[in-house]
C-alpha cells in the first residue's frame, strides 16, 4: 500500500523543515501523586476490644446503680453529690474513664453541669512513659536522628495523663520547648470504648430508659469530638491560628504557646516552654488565702482582678470577633506569665460558628446589659432554631421568666458571687430547653460551656466582679479594635479601589433589596399550615400498637417453621398445639415478656404524646 504524500510538499513557497521542540520534564509518579487529605477520624477497633470495654462500662454503670440507690435511701438529694459518685466509679474504673466522662459530659444540656464541672476538675493521671518513646516519635515526625535538632530532654515528664505524656528538652538552637507525645494504641482504645458507650446508651434507648432519638444525635458528635482531641496536628493548627488572630487583634496578652511545626505531627506536639504560674494555682491561692503563693504572685507583678479581666475580655474576643472560639478552656492548661499575661499551652475543642449567630450570642448580653429580657429571651430563641413543633410563645415566656430572675440576680452585688456572671443565663435557656424537649445543635452548646467556663473562672478569680460593667468595657474596646482595622484597610487600598468597592456594595445593596421584595410578596401569599397534632400522636399510637402485632405474628409464624423443620429434620411429630399448652402451663415467663414489651409500647407513645406541637 502505497504512503500518503505530504500535502505541504508541493506547495510553492513553504519549507518543510524540521523547528526545535521542548523536551517535557518527567518525573517519578510515585512522586507526583497529590497529597492525601488528612481526615480526623477514629479507627475501626475490634470486637474483642470492644467487648472488653462494654464490660468494664457494665461493671461500672452496675457500681454506679448500688451507690445512687444507697444515695436515695439515705435522702442524699445533693446534685455535687451525686456527681462526686460518678467519679468515684469512674477513677475506680481507671484507664481512660476520666477523660472519656468529660468528653461525654461535654453535653451539658443532656447531662447536668455539676457533674461535667466535677470531671472538668477531676485528676486523669497515667504511668509515665520512657523518655525513648519522645526521642523515637520526634526522629519519626522529623526523618532525622534526634542528635541533630535535640540538645537535651529531662527524663522526667512534666505531664501524664491518659492520653500523652509530656517532657521539658532543650533543642540545639537554644529553645526550650515541651514535648507532648500521644500514648501508642490510644485511638484504638478510645474509639473501642465510644463504640461501647453507643451500644449501651442504644440500648438503654431500646428499653425507653433513655429518651429514644438520644443517642442518634449524640453518637456522632461524640465521635468527632474524641477524634479531634486525639489529633495533635489540629492542635498545633489552632496554636497557630490563635496567635495569628490574637496579634492582628492587637491582644498581646492573651495568646497561645509557639509550635515548632518542624517537630510536630498527628502524634506529637512541641511548644515552646512558657514560664510563669499555672491559671488553677492562682485560683486556688485566690480561694484558700495562701500568704506564700500571694506574695509570689505580687513579685511576679500578677494581680487577680487584673486576670479576671483577661479571662473575661479574652473569652469574648474569641467568641465575638476571632473565628473559633474554645468550648472546654482548663485552667490547668494556662499559665500567667509575668505583667497578667495569659498563655494557653494547649488548646483543646476549638470549634467555629455562623458569624449571625455569634452576633445573636453578643445580642443576648447587650441586651441583657440594657434590661431588655424581652428582646434577649427572643434572640435566644433565634439562636436556637429551627425549633421543633412547640409552642414558641410560651417557650419564649418561660425563658424570659428565667432571664427576669437572673438579670435580678446580676445586678445585686451582695448576692453569690457564681451566679453575677452569664452562667445562670445560659444554664437557665438549656433548663428550659430540656424541660420542652428542644433539641440544641452540639456547637451551640460547645459555646455556652466555654462561656460557662471561662465566667467560672473569672470570678472566681476576682468574686467582686461587676459582670455588666466589664461587658460595657469590653464593647468600647472592641468598637477601638474594629475602627483601628476599618482605617488600615482604608489606608492600603487606592483610590479607584476604593471607589470599585463602593459601587459593588451599592450593587449588593440593590439586589437585597430586590430579593426582599420578592419575600415580602411570597409571604403576603402564603397560606397558612394548620398542624393537626392529635391526628398526629394517635397515628403514632397505631403504628407502634401495629407495629407490635405484627412482630408476634412474625414471633408465632416463626414458632410453626420451626416445628416443621424439626418435624422433618427427626420424624417426630410435634403438634404446635403442644407448644401453647406449655406456655399456658408456665404462664411466668410468658408474662414476663409481654408485660416488658408493653412497657416498652407504652413509654414510646407517652414520650410522643408528651411532645409539645404547635398550635
Amino acid at each position: 500500500m502505497a504512503e500518503p504524500e505530504d500535502s505541504n510538499a508541493g506547495s510553492p513557497g513553504v519549507r518543510v523543515e524540521s523547528l526545535p521542540h521542548r523536551q517535557r520534564a518527567t518525573a517519578d509518579p510515585a512522586r507526583a501523586r497529590p497529597a492525601r487529605l488528612h481526615k480526623v477520624e477514629l479507627p475501626s477497633p475490634s470486637v474483642l476490644l470492644i467487648a472488653r470495654r462494654l464490660l468494664r462500662l457494665v461493671a461500672g454503670l452496675s457500681t454506679w446503680s448500688v451507690l445512687a440507690s444507697w444515695d436515695a435511701l439515705l435522702r442524699r438529694r445533693d446534685p455535687w453529690q451525686r456527681s462526686r459518685r460518678v467519679e468515684q466509679v469512674l477513677r475506680r474504673m481507671g484507664g481512660n474513664a476520666i477523660r472519656l466522662g468529660e468528653e461525654l459530659g461535654q453535653r451539658i444540656d443532656l447531662i447536668p453541669f455539676e457533674l461535667y464541672f466535677t470531671l472538668v476538675q477531676a485528676p486523669d493521671p497515667a504511668p509515665p512513659l520512657p523518655v525513648q518513646a519522645a526521642i523515637d516519635a520526634l526522629q519519626q515526625v522529623s526523618g532525622r536522628p534526634a542528635g541533630e535538632f535535640l540538645e537535651q530532654i529531662d527524663p522526667q515528664p512534666i505531664e501524664s495523663d491518659s492520653m500523652v505524656c509530656a517532657w521539658q528538652a532543650v533543642l540545639r538552637d537554644g529553645r526550650k520547648v515541651v514535648v507532648r507525645v500521644q500514648r501508642h494504641g490510644i485511638r484504638e482504645v478510645y474509639a473501642a470504648d465510644v463504640t461501647a458507650l453507643v451500644l449501651l446508651l442504644r440500648l438503654l434507648e431500646l428499653f425507653t430508659i433513655v429518651r429514644p432519638g438520644m443517642v442518634s444525635r449524640l453518637s456522632e458528635e461524640l465521635r468527632s469530638m474524641v477524634a479531634e482531641d486525639l489529633d495533635l496536628s489540629t492542635a498545633s493548627r489552632f496554636h497557630r491560628l490563635f496567635r495569628r488572630y490574637g496579634r492582628k487583634a492587637g491582644l498581646p496578652w492573651f495568646s497561645a504557646a509557639r509550635v515548632v511545626h518542624t517537630l510536630t505531627g498527628p502524634d506529637v506536639l512541641v511548644t515552646e516552654f512558657v514560664s510563669g504560674i499555672w491559671l488553677d494555682e492562682v485560683l486556688l491561692a485566690v480561694q484558700t488565702g495562701d500568704a506564700q503563693a500571694v506574695a509570689r504572685m505580687t513579685e511576679l507583678g500578677i494581680n487577680p482582678r487584673k486576670v479576671a479581666q483577661r479571662v473575661l475580655h479574652g473569652a469574648w474576643w474569641s467568641f465575638f470577633e476571632c473565628p473559633f472560639f474554645q468550648g472546654a478552656p482548663d485552667p490547668r492548661t494556662v499559665v500567667v506569665e509575668p505583667g497578667n499575661r495569659l498563655v494557653f499551652t494547649r488548646l483543646r475543642d476549638c470549634g467555629g460558628l455562623a458569624s449571625r449567630k455569634r452576633q445573636l450570642f453578643a445580642e443576648v448580653l447587650d441586651r441583657m446589659a440594657r434590661r431588655d429580657v424581652s428582646s434577649a429571651a427572643e434572640t435566644v430563641v433565634q439562636i436556637l432554631a429551627p425549633l421543633p413543633y412547640i409552642d414558641v410563645h410560651d417557650f419564649t415566656k418561660a425563658i424570659e421568666a428565667r432571664l427576669w430572675q437572673q438579670l435580678f440576680v446580676i445586678e445585686d452585688r451582695c448576692g453569690a458571687t457564681a451566679d453575677r456572671t452569664s452562667m445562670g443565663v445560659w444554664l437557665a435557656v438549656l433548663e428550659v430547653s430540656l424541660a420542652y424537649d428542644v433539641p440544641i445543635r452540639g456547637e451551640i452548646v460547645r459555646a455556652m460551656r466555654g462561656l460557662i467556663l471561662f465566667d467560672s473562672v473569672a470570678e472566681r478569680l476576682n468574686p467582686r466582679l461587676h459582670f455588666f460593667d466589664e461587658l460595657c468595657r469590653y464593647q468600647a474596646r472592641a468598637d477601638r479594635r474594629a475602627a483601628r482595622t476599618l482605617r488600615r484597610e482604608v489606608e492600603g487600598t487606592s483610590v479607584g479601589d476604593l471607589n470599585a468597592q463602593v459601587l459593588a456594595r451599592v450593587r449588593d445593596g440593590a439586589q437585597l433589596l430586590d430579593r426582599l421584595r420578592f419575600f415580602m410578596v411570597a409571604l403576603t401569599e402564603r397560606v397558612p399550615v394548620q398542624f393537626f397534632s392529635l391526628t398526629g400522636k394517635a397515628a403514632y399510637a397505631m403504628a407502634m400498637s401495629l407495629n407490635v402485632g405484627l412482630v408476634g405474628g412474625a414471633f408465632a409464624l416463626s414458632v410453626w417453621l420451626g416445628l416443621r423443620l424439626y418435624t422433618a429434620a427427626t420424624g417426630h411429630e410435634l403438634a404446635y398445639g403442644s407448644v401453647v399448652d406449655f406456655f399456658i402451663a408456665h404462664p411466668i415467663p410468658s408474662n414476663i415478656a409481654l408485660a416488658l414489651v408493653l412497657a416498652v409500647l407504652i413509654r414510646r407513645v407517652l414520650f410522643r404524646m408528651n411532645d409539645r406541637e404547635q398550635e
